[in-house]
């Protein structure tokens, strides 16, 4: 018999992320207070307790209570309480959180919905300009008012996140990094062991995988979708805390922003196979009237804009490839299992190849 693991913790279905409401209810403080504390009481007992230590238990349970009270200062209507509760009790665990590393000439993708079949400049792509943020909504991440770069690393999963627009209305840009950072990792794909060999990986990763769990879990909540549309969505109130949390720290060791999973294409029992990954990157410009955010300029080349239009008109069996370096290979779009290569996703990507990547100038002066 194989010793226990910390890692069979989560092999258990009710820890599986991202966490999902019951048909009956959708308060996510009841949400977290059942799924939390029953992750928390499972560690507290054998054989997990034994591996995890008194201590570490104990500072996982503060974890859990402390990211409850700072949604209830939040319903409160005391932000800065909030705020102050969770840089006091969860900043130390939130700055130690796993990162991962982005490395010189990774692929990203950014899409936008337009009607107008025109043909968008790059500009159009990138984050909203200064000029314009009083158009920013809440997000994720973000607040309103406070630009942010949203990428994918795959044209589907950016289609998922804008809530699966028409194909022929999206328009798409290719994003390369021009060399290296760092992302603090919320991504729930971390704790997917079915595509990773566990040996690989530390005792003291895996302990740290452990102890991030409660505020991975706290933002991988699926909004139900009959609050999609709503103006305020409490799933956003512990990203948003540690967005604003990361702007505040002076010394940030190269971490530019956050990796983390969708919660839109989750269904219980699909069959998607592949890595589906968001990143969200705050400006981090002086306060400037118009324009955009330098430092994201010269982090990224970028492609021209491809529109998603013409690629209905060309048959995909031509352009099928078994060469690619696609990080999708299996979906499940609706119970409908199809290999990526043969998608208009993947014919999107494969056109994107062509273009070639260059550097943004400051502002996107003389485009």
């Amino acid at each position: 018999m194989m010793p226990p693991s910390l890692i069979d913790i989560f092999k258990q279905d009710e820890f599986k992320l991202p966490l999902v409401y019951p048909e009956d209810k959708d308060y996510i403080i009841a949400l977290l207070d059942d799924k939390l504390h029953k992750y928390a009481n499972s560690l507290g007992k054998s054989p997990y307790y034994e591996i995890i230590g008194n201590e570490n238990h104990l500072r996982l349970n503060n974890y859990v209570t402390e990211i409850i009270n700072t949604i209830k200062f939040w319903y409160e209507g005391k932000i800065k309480n909030a705020k102050d509760n969770f840089n006091s009790f969860l900043l130390d665990q939130l700055l130690s959180l796993p990162l991962k590393t982005i490395t010189a000439d990774q692929v990203f993708y950014r899409v936008r919905v337009s009607e107008e079949h025109k043909i968008l400049k790059r500009k159009d792509l990138f984050h909203i300009p200064f000029e314009l943020r009083n158009k920013v909504t809440t997000q994720r991440f973000s607040i309103p008012g406070f630009p942010c770069l949203y990428l994918g690393n795959s044209i589907y999963i950016c289609w998922e996140e804008l809530n699966r627009p028409n194909f022929h209305d999206i328009q798409t840009a290719k994003l390369v990094s021009r060399k290296p950072f760092n992302l603090y990792n919320l991504s729930y794909e971390q704790y997917n062991f079915a595509s990773k060999n566990p040996d690989d990986l530390s005792n003291k990763e895996i302990l740290n995988l452990v102890m991030a769990y409660p505020i991975i879990a706290a933002c991988s909540i699926k909004i139900p979708q009959k609050r999609s549309n709503d103006p305020f969505k409490p799933e956003y109130i512990i990203p948003q805390i540690i967005m604003q949390s990361l702007r505040e720290q002076v010394n940030t060791d190269g971490v530019l922003g956050i990796v983390y999973s969708s919660t839109k294409m989750y269904n219980v029992g699909n069959q998607n196979e592949g890595i589906f990954e968001n990143y969200a990157l705050p400006t981090t410009s002086k306060v400037k009237e118009r324009g955009f955010c330098t430092d994201l300029t010269n982090l990224f080349s970028m492609t021209q804009v491809v529109a998603g239009w013409p690629v209905d008109f060309i048959n995909l069996s031509v352009q099928h490839s078994e060469e690619n370096s696609f990080k999708i290979n299996n979906l499940d779009l609706d119970g409908i299992s199809v290999n990526y290569n043969d998608t208009q996703f993947a014919l999107l990507e494969k056109s994107l190849t062509k273009q070639q990547a260059t550097p943004i100038p400051d502002d996107f002066i003389g485009e």
